[in-house]
């Protein structure tokens, strides 16, 4: 049955997978970076590889993508039967070229033995080369598609087939693939190109063939496509250079079927005139050495040119094995040291203030019990950085963010829990029973709280790719220890100093009655709200269809690099010349007043190869020389360079963007999806559910509209990436939060005051809890602002989301969620139970007392 096949292949794939991510690991480990980081996203087939300090990112790139698929293969040679007819007959079947054409002739290179003074060749001496003028073949009168496409070898002792361009090896492979191609050659021949052009050579004759890569066609054995030899015989690969000629080498050890298989091909290899066997790697040919003795020892040896630190890499990559699967790099991003020097910095320097600020305001605002949240929240600080640090997490700008606004939500609880114990001192109650009461009856409104945001925090990790999971995976987390401490560290501290007999506040003068008494006809004003919000909604509406959103590379795929000048340049210029070596749309962006450009574009994005990126970087650089500043290659493209250089970079293929923007949609939805029915269960009523959910989406909504409002604008980048899903998804997670703890204290007062208009009762859930919106929000606003002033560049527009979402999440908590509500529920189901106790708006006056309700028919 289908599902069963589809079953076993998943389970093959993801065995794969696992297999593939093992060794890649191992790979790393011999690059030498400190603690390097690898995680598998096993739903996406995706591995992540964070390699701090690496400062040579092509070799990072080779080490990962290669498959290390070592083969060794018969070959080929120009001159055996079948070849020369072949690709005549496949020229002529691709252009029908006439072969009667007239002979013409050709230059033609032999080596000859010099004449000595008798005028005969003089076999002593070495050959010398020489230029000769001869008849052209007939495949060589008039060359069609193919062969004009290839430098034939002329003398046919070697392998060597031909040599060509690298521009022409992509249309060569695709007619060589071609099924009518392939039966003009013989059944067992492959054709295969050298991984490296031909370099340095001297002679003028053969000057011209350097930087062209060679053709070679190997023999496959008979009904088989397997190699009769591969890189599972190696045991031992070492770097070392040539005895002899001091080229640098990777010398290999095989085991004992590997060596006796090894000896057979040699053997055969040597008495058939001394062939070449193709040392093939990832389908490319390393070399091609000529056998002049059999080896029966099983040791060899691979040559190509490297340099030592590639022959180490590739004996180390040949030790650990052949991947069992091919990888290709999907998504990159390198960051200089000293940007990054400096992202921390300001990362450091944001959390230190945050920390002061909330640590101040808890002891200026609750006086005593401020100071139990402090020691609560520098123990949360322990437990969230050692959590992290025994999960190997490695924290990014969004992670360290995700810490910042983890510590306001521990202010948070602590907030709701004060709030609560005041409200009970008020009524009356001892200090030590105040306490009991308010942590008991908090506790509720804290979890309802915190699961939402935690729901959220799942949705990123599950959804988010990269730098998006661990923000997800830091919030999560410092939700958990969040609650931890503030429910459980906080309350035993208060309990045991109260056990000594000491004493115990929560307020100041100054802020004892702040808001007590307070009285406000919001639902009555529910109107006007709406219109303003609906009338902000259609400004963003009517901005995203004249101006759009200022996609990043994360959305549409392509190259991003920031580029920092040593002086002032000309925009228009710059731009007119990065258009012109790139051929495509070239978007440049200011991203700091110190000469710092962001420049994106989709230049070969959907080609694959490990020289890709080092092709886009150097038509960048070949723009930015075009534009008449003068900077040297290599000094420019060094993340930690001087003068003008590229200070980081990042891409994303096409394939990610479509991904990543699929999985924001998903991500959005399953977050709303998930509050909608947390809410339901918990709140029992359809209406609470929808009213929140509206409201979250009216959060959404206008955050989006200033960003489609003002990108290009501002003196930051808007750019919609995943740090911005991530920022929506949060104000999504904070927002329910506040609208949470106003419906907790309606659904508290729905019973208390069930006699009253359902107005009323709402508005006195609203006012009673208004203290407790204006401090958690306001704390969180202002730590999110210190993120936005000192966080720096890169993550600005993350602060900003934040902003605004905030500001608007606490007023839609009060304003929308509360009154659609209302709007949703008839009278009676408000009005449905009626209290005995006194009629006096005892809440109102700050002295609210449950009383014992009675139940009645409505």
């Amino acid at each position: 049955p289908d599902a069963d096949a589809l079953n076993t292949i998943r389970k093959a794939a993801n065995g794969t997978v696992s297999q593939t991510y093992d060794m890649l690991k191992k790979r790393i480990d011999k690059l030498g970076v400190v603690q390097p980081n690898v995680s598998l996203d096993a739903a996406r087939d995706l591995i992540q590889v964070e390699l701090p300090g690496i400062d040579n990112p092509q070799r990072a790139r080779t080490m990962l993508q290669s498959q290390a698929k070592l083969e060794f293969w018969e070959t080929y040679r120009i001159s055996d039967e079948g070849i020369v007819k072949g690709l005549t007959d496949a020229d002529l079947m691709l252009s029908a070229v006439d072969t009667s054409a007239a002979a013409t002739t050709v230059k033609d290179t032999v080596y000859e033995y010099p004449l000595a003074a008798n005028g005969q060749p003089d076999s002593t001496q070495e050959k010398v080369m020489k230029v000769v003028d001869r008849p052209a073949d007939p495949a060589q009168r008039k060359a069609g598609p193919l062969l004009s496409l290839l430098g034939i070898n002329q003398q046919g002792g070697s392998a060597i087939i031909a040599w060509v361009d690298k521009n022409k090896i992509r249309v060569l492979t695709e007619m060589f693939n071609r099924d009518d191609v392939k039966a003009k050659f013989p059944a067992d021949a492959e054709f295969r190109f050298s991984r490296k052009p031909v370099e340095d050579e001297q002679e003028a004759a053969l000057s011209s063939l350097n930087g062209k890569y060679e053709l070679y066609i190997i023999k496959k054995r008979p009904g088989s496509d397997v190699a009769p030899l591969d890189g599972a015989v190696v045991e031992q690969a070492s770097a070392n250079p040539d005895p002899s000629s001091g080229d640098i080498q990777v010398s290999l050890q095989m085991d004992n079927d590997g060596a006796r298989t090894w000896a057979e091909m040699t053997t055969k290899a040597a008495n058939n005139g001394n062939r070449e066997i193709a040392i093939v790697l990832d389908d490319e040919v390393v070399s091609a050495p000529r056998v002049i003795n059999p080896i029966t020892g099983g040791n060899s040896s691979i040559t190509g040119g490297f340099k030592l630190e590639e022959a180490t890499d590739l004996a180390q990559i040949l030790q650990v094995g052949k991947l069992p699967a091919g990888t290709h790099i999907v998504q990159e991003s390198q960051v200089g040291p000293s940007l990054g020097a400096d992202n921390i910095n300001k990362s450091l320097v944001t959390m230190m203030l945050s920390v002061v600020f909330l640590c101040l305001f808890m002891v200026a605002y609750y006086n005593r019990g401020g100071w139990v949240s402090v020691l609560a929240l520098l123990a949360n600080i322990f437990f969230i950085l050692g959590t992290l640090a025994s999960m190997g997490t490695v924290l990014t700008l969004p992670g360290i963010a995700g810490i910042v606004l983890t510590l306001a939500t521990a202010i948070d609880a602590n907030v709701i829990i004060y709030e609560r114990i005041r409200e009970e001192l008020r009524n009356g109650l001892t200090m030590a029973k105040a306490v009991s009461t308010g942590f008991t009856r908090a506790l509720t409104a804290i979890i309802d709280a915190n699961v939402t945001a935690m729901l959220v925090a799942v949705v990123l990790i599950y959804f988010g790719l990269g730098p998006i999971k661990g923000f997800g995976t830091v919030l999560l987390v410092g939700i958990l220890c969040s609650l931890f401490t503030a429910v459980l560290v906080g309350r035993y501290m208060t309990e045991w100093w109260l056990s000594k007999g000491r004493e115990l506040n929560y307020s100041r003068k100054w802020s004892e009655n702040w808001l007590v008494g307070f009285h406000y006809d919001w639902i009555g004003k529910r109107r006007f709200a709406y219109i303003f919000s609906v009338a902000i909604v259609a400004i963003g509406v009517i901005s995203y269809f004249q101006r759009g959103f200022e996609l990043g590379v994360d959305f549409k795929g392509g190259y991003s690099f920031n580029v920092k000048f040593d002086k002032p340049i000309d925009l228009d210029q710059l731009g007119a010349s990065l258009g012109t070596a790139f051929r495509s749309n070239t978007i440049i962006k200011t991203v700091s007043g110190e000469n710092t450009y962001n420049i994106t574009t989709p230049y070969l994005i959907n080609e694959r190869g490990d020289d890709v990126s080092e092709r886009v970087t150097a038509k960048l650089h070949e723009g930015v020389k075009a534009a008449g500043i003068e900077v040297d290659y290599a000094a420019f493209k060094k993340t930690d360079g001087t003068g003008t250089h590229i200070i980081s970079s990042s891409q994303v293929s096409a394939t990610v963007a479509d991904d990543i923007r699929n999985s924001s949609f998903l991500a959005a939805f399953w977050a709303l999806g998930l509050i909608f029915l947390f809410l339901l269960i918990r709140f029992r009523r359809w209406q609470f559910s929808l009213g929140a959910v509206l409201a979250l989406l009216h959060d959404v909504l206008i955050t989006l509209t200033f960003f489609t409002l003002l990108h290009g604008r501002v003196w930051f980048s808007l750019e919609i990436d995943q740090a911005i899903i991530a920022c929506i998804l949060t104000v999504i997670g904070y927002s329910v939060n506040d609208t949470v703890i106003v419906y907790d204290r309606i659904r508290e007062f729905m019973s208390t005051f069930a006699g009253r208009p359902k107005a009323e009762v709402f508005n006195m859930a609203i006012n009673t809890t208004l203290s407790r919106t204006l401090i958690t929000s306001g704390t969180i606003f202002l730590v999110v602002f210190l993120l936005f002033v000192f966080g720096g560049g890169a993550i600005k527009g993350f602060a900003f989301g934040m902003l605004i979402g905030i500001f608007f999440g606490t007023y839609s908590s009060v304003f929308v969620a509360s009154s659609l509500v209302v709007d949703f529920m008839r009278e009676d189901v408000v009005q449905g139970k009626k209290v005995v106790a006194s009629d006096k708006p005892a809440v109102e006056a700050g002295e609210a007392k449950p009383g014992k309700a009675k139940k009645v028919k409505a």
